[in-house]
Order: structure tokens, then C-alpha cells, then sequence
């Protein structure tokens, strides 16, 4: 099912050790929603010039305890993605909430290793978030793996 709506604003959840936005819309008819949809919160690592071994190794033991829940790193995989017109290999790093993302990154840049919140990657991007207070979006739902919630 095709839903056309208006996001307005979003939030994160963690519910049951899993994240999920919460995309807070209205309909063209002005009809309030919110979407809730299943995020796997992740940003990226440049691989240029990056001994792969090592670096993984000190992935796999990457925490950091500034919050009441600490930062982990729950899975990560190579990926090719086009940054400014060209083909570069890439780590796409799952985090375990939304919040541990700028920490996880920021540690990993201490390592001179570049990472990116977002790249633009059309082939891959399962986005639910255009620009808030932006254009439409259009989204395809699918109650296996979202829930829409009117309000």
C-alpha cells in the first residue's frame, strides 16, 4: 500500500533492544499519523588506505561507556558506494541505538579513519526521512515490518 504524507517530525525508540523512528505526518487530507518503522541505526567508514584486519579486530571490541547504556558496534559489512561520482569501498557499521552513532564515529575518526553519518546511495537507502517540513514523501508500507499508527 502506497501512503502519501507530510512529515512534520520524528523520534527514536528503543523498544525491546531494537530501534525504531517514529514519523510523525499528516495526510493531504490533514489527517494526523505517525509511522513506525524499524531502524537499524549505522553511519560509514572510509576503507582507503585502511589495513582491514586490524581494523576490524579493533571493531569488535569497540565500546564506549559515556552513556547509562553503552556504545557497541552490533554488525558491520563492506559495501561499494559512489561519494562525489566515484566508486569507493566503504564499512557500513550497525550501531546498537541511534545516539551511540556520533560516538562510535568519533572514536573511529581518533584512529584517522574517515566516517560519514550518510551517503547518498540510491541503490542501497531504505531511508523513511526525506526533509521535515519539506515536500511529500511517499512511502511503501508493509505491515511485516511497520506499523502505521493514526492518530
Amino acid at each position: 500500500m502506497k501512503i502519501e504524507c507530510y512529515p512534520y517530525d520524528f523520534q527514536y525508540r528503543i523498544e525491546g533492544g531494537k530501534s525504531y523512528v517514529y514519523l510523525f505526518s499528516s495526510l493531504k487530507d490533514g489527517e494526523k499519523i505517525c509511522i513506525k518503522h524499524q531502524h537499524d541505526p549505522h553511519f560509514f567508514a572510509s576503507l582507503e588506505n585502511v589495513k582491514k584486519e586490524e581494523f576490524f579486530k579493533r571493531l569488535d571490541t569497540l565500546k564506549v561507556d559515556r552513556l547509562n547504556n553503552p556504545a557497541k558496534i552490533l554488525k558491520y559489512e563492506e559495501v561499494e558506494l559512489d561519494l562525489i561520482g566515484t566508486k569507493k569501498p566503504f564499512l557500513k557499521i550497525t550501531a546498537n541505538y541511534p545516539k551511540s552513532v556520533p560516538l562510535l564515529a568519533k572514536e573511529i575518526e581518533y584512529w584517522n579513519i574517515t566516517c560519514y553519518d550518510n551517503i547518498n546511495n540510491k541503490a542501497q537507502s531504505s531511508s523513511l526521512i526525506a526533509t521535515l517540513n519539506g515536500p511529500a514523501i511517499f512511502l511503501d508500507y508493509h505491515p511485516s515490518s511497520s506499523g502505521i499508527i493514526f492518530g
